[in-house]
């Protein structure tokens, strides 16, 4: 950015409102001036000018305030004990006046909800369309806030303008240590502002910046922040567009930062040499307590790494790696990882084909490793036949509180593997329950019809594990299933469906 930029910057809201060619700061608040000539000299005289808070005092009151001149004169030379009253407006110390001054200063119309609550320590100001106009008035207002600790602009459309003055704001302002920013298209202009102020604010403790369209190029002033910020606990960076390329700023920052408790890294795009550097960064941390990474693109290589980082990491205590594709063959990195690490308490890898074999292995690894601090495992989507449920009765008898989370009870089968059970034991019974629903003989039935045809053979599946059955069986969405034995089992076509099959093909 450029010095000028740069000195937009760290420029106060409250100052840049002044600079404003068409108002300007008297007292309190703000005061329009009048741009003609000729008025602005009525202002100037004894009998038309502006006092403090708007007030005019205009022409027909110049003859008292000369008669009042004459007679304070003539008092002066006489002594008295009487008290003289002094008339002066009373500072107004909520900002309300400051902020309605403000919105006319900038045409647009006064928030009632945030005059109604200015003072309030918790301002909850999420979905108010404030955009940057409104941004900039709330800024000049809360600069000056004493009372105010927690402040929501979540979904306000503040976009790099209307960010720049909440930053600006954060610099003069020393009380509110809670900030959400979030979903306020504050882009490459507002990380640049968010970023400068983290270096320089010292009470900020928690900030919210998820989904703000954070790019590749944006975490060059990331990094800086992770650097220059030594008081921030809390930090969420979900839902924008990190990719592959924004691993290694981001890794250095993890690695450098020595205060972060709490970080959301989830619901970006990060993978392959992103993913490793991330988690060399982990590797190094000394205060992360909680890292989300839930919905990146870590797969095997990334598993590989952060295998390496648990075994040498020792404060972390959460991670949630669910919907990183990955494998067995990452899972069994993982678990060796955890063989090392006596304080990771909680570890999601739901949503990833790790298998019942990469399942095992990470329940084992808190049954080898005495020193294991695991209490809580998530494997939702992960399905977990009764191997899984022997080896987890045997680490409940050694560790009595560690809890398996899943959508799939332990012991419970793949759904697709009592399907072809049953039709391997009942294959007549399962073509006439499909043919019944071909009428055209074409050997596939719509996915309504099939899991008719499921519950009709008493073979029931909760929601979720009837979606998966049918994505699996339709990968392509196309609607149908083929619902002969070779198709869902692999076994050759019995003599009943070569017949369907001829007989369809016939003229």
């Amino acid at each position: 950015m450029s010095a000028g930029g740069l000195r937009a910057i760290s420029e106060s809201p409250v100052d840049s409102l002044k600079d404003s060619d068409q108002f300007s700061i008297k007292g309190d608040v703000l005061t329009e001036e009048n741009e003609d000539e000729e008025a602005a000299g009525t202002n100037e005289s004894v009998g038309g000018f502006f006092v403090k808070h708007g007030t005019f005092m205009g022409a027909d009151n110049e003859l008292s305030i000369s008669q009042g001149s004459d007679l304070a004169a003539s008092d002066s030379d006489y002594d008295t004990d009487l008290e003289t009253e002094e008339h002066s407006e009373k500072y107004d110390a909520t900002g309300r006046k400051l902020y309605i001054a403000a919105c006319k200063c900038l045409d647009i119309t006064p928030v009632s909800f945030f005059l109604k609550n200015i003072q309030e320590k918790r301002l909850d100001f999420k979905h108010r369309l404030l955009g940057p106009k409104g941004g900039r008035a709330l800024a000049a207002v809360l600069e000056l806030n004493t009372a105010l600790v927690s402040l929501n602009l979540h979904d306000n459309y503040l976009e790099g303008e209307g960010g720049a003055t909440i930053a600006a704001m954060l610099k003069e302002n020393c009380y509110i240590t809670e900030l959400d920013v979030s979903s306020n298209k504050l882009g490459a202009r507002g990380c640049q502002w968010m970023c400068d102020m983290l270096q320089n604010n010292v009470t900020l403790l928690k900030i919210d910046l998820s989904n703000n369209g954070f790019n590749d190029r944006d975490t060059v002033y990331l990094l800086e922040a992770f650097k220059g910020n030594d008081k921030l606990t809390w930090m969420n960076l979900s839902h924008n567009k990190f990719s592959e390329k924004s691993g290694e700023n981001l890794g250095l920052g993890i690695g450098f930062n020595d205060a972060l408790e709490y970080l959301d890294l989830s619901w970006n795009h990060i993978r392959r040499k992103g993913a490793i550097e991330i988690a060399n960064g982990l590797r190094t941390n000394c205060t992360l307590k909680t890292l989300n990474l839930s919905f990146n693109g870590f797969s095997n290589d990334g598993a590989v790494a952060l295998g390496e980082a648990i075994r040498a990491n020792n404060t972390l205590i959460e991670l949630d790696i669910s919907n990183n594709r990955i494998t067995t063959q990452g899972a069994l990195c993982i678990a060796k990882g955890l063989e090392g690490n006596n304080t990771l308490e909680v570890l999601n890898i739901g949503s990833n084909p790790i298998g019942n074999t990469g399942a095992c292995a990470i329940l084992s690894a808190a049954k080898t490793y005495a020193d294991s601090a695991l209490t809580e495992l998530h494997f939702k989507d992960v399905y977990l036949d009764e191997e899984f449920d022997k080896l987890f009765d045997e680490v409940r008898e050694v560790k009595p509180d560690i809890q398996i989370i899943a959508n799939m009870q332990p012991g419970v089968k793949d759904p697709l593997g009592v399907v072809k059970t049953f039709i391997s034991n009942n294959q007549d019974q399962w073509l006439e329950l499909c043919q019944q629903v071909d009428s055209e003989g074409v050997l596939t039935i719509t996915r309504t019809d099939f899991v008719k045809c499921l519950k009709k053979a008493g073979i029931e599946f909760r929601m979720e594990q009837t979606a998966r059955l049918l994505t699996r069986l339709d990968p392509r969405k196309e609607g149908f299933i083929n619902y002969t034995v070779r198709s869902l089992c692999g076994y050759d076509i019995p003599q009943a469906i070569d017949y369907v099959l001829r007989d369809a093909s016939s003229p």
